[in-house]
């Protein structure tokens, strides 16, 4: 009768189950012990031996079952009685802990006025603390939304004349993007910003927008400010299409689903093709309503203002991922010579072009014609260093609390280290406690941070919030400050009460020297340093603040009523009939035009003293008024005389210029 086959996986199963029969082994030591089989077996087939007599052969490598067996008993018993150490261990050190807190909530519960004091100190610091790190992360968050945020340039001009200051314009002319496209391809995508005050109309809605503008197709391209209706490659391509923001849409249709529906523009029916959510707070930009800039050109082709001299354009580009910056910014400097340089000869002005990077624009940029008003990385700096400044008074407050407090705590030190207690046990201890004391804080920090929250962003301009649940980073963030802060605080007075003699104690002779009463005073020294600091801080902004709002501008600004009159042809066109019937309304003392008012943005233009000259011209703004404008603001004349109807030139060319203007043109 032919015996059966081998069968390999059988022979191991049987080897397995005496294995466990005879004695109880881990399943991961048997498990390693199988595989060694197999590996033999392996080899030895691999080497021309028969299955059966390789996997015989592998048994008799291992040595005798019994001395196998006793070997792994005795790993067996040996993973016990480390995994019982282990866990005798963990037990004593939770039953510290727990000694340790009971202790801890002991010792702050009989004396709740220090309690008291420590957490409120530690609980105001960390809420400063954090709400001015809370205005630093949104100032460098700036911009950085967008998806390709280090590859998006916006293009400024440096533009001077020959012996004439240098006009540093954040605004581009119309023809530059195009330009660039052209010179340079490495740039993916381009798009031209134009700001301008419209009216809207909807039914019985009329509203003034000074958020509206005009953009190109490519806004979607280079921005990745989400469009939630639309698309985002079309929806600025066709003459007379218009975006608007999910609150401007609701503002007029009381709606977010206004796709195909129409809305007046400053006399222009434009067709929404788009609708966007707004612009999030910490962007340079905000806007209500985009409009394509191909309607300008189907209504004005090429004698609107598309001139190469004409700086009212913002310029953004998007470089491609591979391509070199220096390079494109190097192609790009001499641009305007390249295409204009017979202008620039004739004016004697010299355009330079530079790429400024988009996440640099809210704390790097203050040039002329800014979409808006821009912060200053030296207010990061400034309140970064304040920040610190609380916590520190914070902390060396917790520290000079918790040293003078070291008598009462010496006998307990003695006692702890006569029953054995190690001084790294007693560090732990104190800092635990100044720990559980930070986190507590911390507690109350965000309790005031949410009482004081809507009160800070209505004084600092923010829209600052705490994260939500879902931002797990922000709370763990949170978590580590506290614990670094228990830490700071806690670490000094921890190595000064581990640092008591058992003999010291008892005798009464406790004792913190000579160097640790001179690092107290030190600290106290310092802590009031600091305060005085931003005392003096605090009153000098105050001061400016003060001064800022009741100064004199050199006009009367209160009781000054201004209506807005830009795109309203025929109010511009019979405004001195309108002048006529205000001045008949009682109360109204006198009335003017002007092309803007004091402090707004003003239209600019060159300069000279001599016409023809451009050796001595400078760009000045320029605001065009009517021969009642200086008795309507009250401006007071310190030579010549005011605007006269007597004159008829004084409608073509009489001019009054402030002191400022006096001194550019090197007149005394």
């Amino acid at each position: 009768m032919t015996p059966p086959a081998f069968n390999l996986e059988a022979a191991l199963a049987a080897w397995r189950q005496t294995l466990r029969h005879r004695r109880a082994i881990l399943d991961e030591d048997l498990a390693e012990l199988e595989q060694h089989v197999r590996d033999q077996v392996v080899s030895l087939t691999k080497r021309g031996w028969a299955e059966e007599d390789a996997f015989r052969e592998a048994l008799r490598q291992m040595g005798d079952l019994g001395q196998t067996e006793a070997a792994y008993r005795e790993v067996y018993w040996g993973k016990i009685k480390r995994k019982r150490r282990l866990l005798r261990h963990i037990a004593a050190e939770l039953a510290m802990l727990k000694n340790y807190l009971k202790t801890t909530l002991r010792t702050l519960g009989k004396q709740p006025g220090y309690t008291g004091i420590n957490i409120l100190g530690l609980a105001i610091g960390m809420a400063c603390c954090l709400l001015i790190l809370l205005y630093v992360q949104d100032e460098l968050s700036y911009d950085r939304f967008h998806e390709n945020a280090d590859r998006i340039y916006r293009l400024r001009v440096e533009r001077f004349a020959s012996g004439g200051e240098t006009e540093l314009s954040a605004a581009a002319s119309a023809p530059m993007a195009e330009a660039a496209l052209k010179d340079y391809p490495a740039f993916a995508s381009a798009t031209r910003l134009s700001q301008r005050t419209y009216l809207f109309e909807q039914e019985d809605r009329r509203f003034y927008e000074s958020r509206f503008f005009w953009a190109d197709s490519g806004f979607f391209q280079v921005f990745s400010f989400p469009l939630l209706q639309g698309n985002p490659r079309t929806a600025l391509a066709a003459p007379f299409s218009l975006v608007l923001t999910e609150s401007t849409a609701q503002k007029y249709f009381g709606t977010t689903d206004v796709l195909g529906e129409t809305l007046e523009v400053e006399d222009r029916m434009m067709n929404i093709t788009g609708v966007m959510a707004d612009a999030p707070s910490n962007s340079h930009v905000h806007f209500d309503a985009l409009g394509s800039f191909t309607t300008l050109e189907a209504e004005f082709g090429s004698t609107w203002e598309w001139g190469w001299w004409n700086l009212s354009f913002h310029t953004y580009l998007r470089l491609a991922p591979n391509a070199s910056v220096e390079e494109a910014g190097a192609r790009l400097r001499e641009m305007p010579a390249r295409y204009i340089g017979d202008q620039e000869e004739v004016s004697g002005y010299r355009q330079f072009l530079y790429l400024q990077p988009l996440v640099d624009i809210h704390l790097h940029s203050r040039y002329e014609e800014e979409l808006e008003a821009n912060s200053n990385v030296a207010y990061v700096y400034i309140f970064s260093a304040i920040a610190l400044f609380i916590l520190l008074i914070a902390c060396i407050n917790f520290m000079n609390l918790s040293t003078a407090r070291s008598a009462q705590r010496a006998r307990e030190v003695g006692l702890r280290k006569v029953v054995g207690a190690g001084r790294g046990q007693l560090v732990g201890q104190f800092l635990g406690e100044s720990i559980l004391l930070s986190l507590l804080a911390l507690g109350a920090a965000g309790l005031l941070i949410w009482a004081v929250l809507p009160s800070f962003n209505q004084l600092a301009g923010k829209v600052l919030t705490v994260g939500g649940v879902e931002q797990w980073p922000y709370w763990v963030g949170t978590l580590g400050f506290a614990l670094g802060v228990g830490l700071l605080a806690g670490v000094y007075p921890a190595f000064v009460l581990s640092a008591f003699r058992p003999l010291d104690v008892f005798k009464g002779e406790v004792r913190s020297g000579k160097r640790g009463a001179w690092l107290r005073k030190g600290l106290v020294v310092f802590q009031f340093a600091i305060s005085v600091v931003l005392i003096v801080g605090s009153l000098v902004v105050y001061r400016q603040l003060h001064y800022m709002q009741t100064t004199s501008l050199g006009f009367e600004k209160e009781q000054v009523v201004v209506l807005n009159a830009r795109n309203n042809q025929p109010l511009r066109d019979g405004y001195q009939t309108f002048k006529d019937e205000l001045s008949q309304v009682p109360g109204v003392l006198s009335t003017a035009f002007s092309s803007s008012v004091p402090g707004r943005d003003q239209g600019h233009n060159v300069i000279s003293r001599t016409a023809g000259m451009t050796d001595d011209g400078q760009t000045m703004p320029i605001l065009t008024v009517d021969h009642d404008f200086t008795e309507t603001y009250g401006l007071e004349l310190l030579a010549g005389r005011d605007f006269s109807r007597d004159y008829s030139t004084d409608d073509t060319s009489a001019f009054l210029i402030n002191e400022s203007a006096l001194r550019a043109v090197g007149w005394q």
